[in-house]
């Protein structure tokens, strides 16, 4: 699997403190929020993964401006001696 153990710490870190419930100085408690178990665990192993694959399908979208290539336009004014010089200050 190469590299992932980090990874599955943390998340299985997340799935102990979604299961474990709020701690006694925690806004959660404070807030009087109590959603604890194994059903609010998996929902957010689930919604995590959700998330992050719609990341890495964002990510791989296409590259425009790196995988054009110039075009004869691009490269005739990119040899214009006016493209090369050097505005003069006024």
């Amino acid at each position: 699997m190469g590299a992932c153990e980090y990874n599955l710490v943390l998340i299985a870190a997340l799935l102990g403190l979604v299961d474990g419930g709020p701690g006694e100085l925690s806004v959660d408690r404070a807030l009087g929020i109590h959603d604890t178990g194994l059903a609010w665990a998996l929902a957010a192993l689930g919604l995590g993964a959700a998330a992050s694959a719609v990341t890495i399908e964002l990510g791989r979208g296409p590259v425009r401006d790196a995988q054009r290539e110039p075009g004869t336009e691009d490269v005739a004014q990119a040899a214009s001696p006016e493209a090369a010089a050097v505005p003069a200050a006024r």
